[in-house]
């Protein structure tokens, strides 16, 4: 975890997260960005949940996922995952 803010996420606070979803056993990336109302369930992946509410002050993240906690047993076929596939997140948190 990397850091740089310096407050804390607060829930019903609106940020923005600029995510970057690497498949583990590929090269291959996409970059994303979506508003994320904090506290708000479902908005992101469980695994983006857990680091975020785990690590409230900081700017960026790496987040490692087993497939459990990403994309599961569908995976995103448009996206390019395949089912039960690890996922990596590179995630930087930007107030509004």
């Amino acid at each position: 975890v990397h850091t740089s803010r310096q407050a804390l996420l607060r829930d019903g606070e609106t940020v923005l997260l600029r995510i970057r979803t690497t498949p583990v056993r590929s090269d291959a990336d996409r970059e994303t960005t979506v508003e994320w109302r904090v506290g708000t369930p479902d908005q992101v992946v469980s695994a983006l949940q857990v680091a975020l509410a785990a690590w409230p002050k900081a700017g960026t993240l790496s987040v490692w996922s087993t497939s459990m906690n990403a994309f599961g047993e569908d995976g995103v076929p448009k996206a390019g995952i395949s089912p039960h596939t690890p996922i990596r997140f590179d995630v930087e948190v930007v107030p509004l």
